[in-house]
């Protein structure tokens, strides 16, 4: 004899229900505290050292940058990249182009050691060469370049805003 199977919305509910239940086992239920956030100089892979004594900003072909290198406060210009947080390594970007830019650090010892950023896609800056699976990416292309340009207006740089 063949037993009889349920069919109907009773059935389709008591499916329903097996599912949601099998699959709130899945996941992380762990959520992270308020003081749990972690400290960006502790997640970033590398920094950019101390010690520069100037800054060339160069941008493309639409914004060439400033004509000036930055002679004064340069180590808030290197802070503000340290202070940046990481990127996530599979980060979703987007395809549109707005602008890049790099910032050239000059060290006394002959060292040239570049930043480059983006308005576009991620909005990243990046320490290392493109393309790198080590370069340091962190977060804050625009808000970076935002303060590098306030650190040429404060040296007193004419800046024309990109």
């Amino acid at each position: 004899m063949f037993s009889k199977h349920r069919t109907g919305p009773a059935a389709f509910l008591a499916g329903i229900l097996l599912v949601v239940v099998a699959m709130t086992g899945c996941g992380n239920t762990q959520q992270a505290a308020p003081g749990d956030t972690p400290d960006p100089s502790e997640s970033t892979p590398g920094a950019l050292p101390s010690g520069a004594t100037q800054v060339w900003l160069h941008g493309d072909q639409r914004w060439p940058g400033p004509a000036e290198p930055l002679t004064t406060d340069v180590q808030s210009a290197i802070d503000a990249f340290n202070e940046l947080p990481s990127a996530p390594p599979n980060q979703v970007c987007t395809m549109e182009y707005r602008l890049a830019y790099e910032a050239v650090f000059d060290y006394p010892d002959g060292r040239q050691i570049t930043v480059a950023g983006e308005l576009h896609g991620c909005r990243t800056v990046r320490l290392g060469a493109a393309g790198d699976p080590n370069a340091d990416r962190r977060l804050g292309g625009e808000g970076y370049l935002n303060e590098l340009l306030r650190l040429w207006q404060a040296q007193g740089t004419p800046v024309e805003t990109p």
